[in-house]
């Protein structure tokens, strides 16, 4: 079985615990969401920081109600993308050496034993919560960002 970096370093300094674990599926989330972060506050219109400049608003506001705000929906987008790496990471995380739960798990132990119908059960419920997840922040967005809505 192929370990990336992050496997190696999280196995040989956390070892095969729980923490390890939680270390890759934080590594794998946090720079789509960073990068997009970054991304969505770099697009923020200047003519919008330098109204609310002119209207005499401090640096935590311009933050607050300006910058955040605008880039809210780009933030989003890497929100999306994170927790979607993170879900295929918790089950990759149950797969290793040392977990004896969840989907992961189940999948694996299946294969070891030769049952292709458990196996793919588990896709599919893998799958599903995908979706089901992606429904979840699709609803989000729909009615934070209406004006964003390609329906509206």
């Amino acid at each position: 079985m192929r370990h990336n970096n992050e496997n190696i370093f999280a196995i040989l300094t956390f070892g095969l615990s729980t923490l390890s674990h939680a270390f890759n599926i934080f590594i794998g989330a946090f720079f789509p969401i960073l990068l997009n972060t970054v991304d969505g506050v770099k697009g923020v219109k200047t003519i919008l920081i330098e109204t609310a400049i002119t209207l005499g608003a401090k640096d935590k506001e311009i933050l607050r109600k300006v910058i955040i705000p605008a880039a809210s929906p780009v933030i989003l987008t890497g929100l999306r993308i994170g927790i979607g790496i993170a879900w295929m990471c918790v089950v990759a995380a149950e797969m290793l050496p040392g977990s004896s739960y969840g989907l992961g798990y189940l999948i694996s132990h299946a294969y070891d034993i030769a049952r292709i119908d458990m196996v793919i059960a588990g896709m599919i419920v893998i799958g599903l919560i995908g979706i089901l997840i992606n429904i979840i922040i699709e609803f989000f967005e729909e009615k934070k960002f209406k004006w964003r809505s390609k329906n509206a």
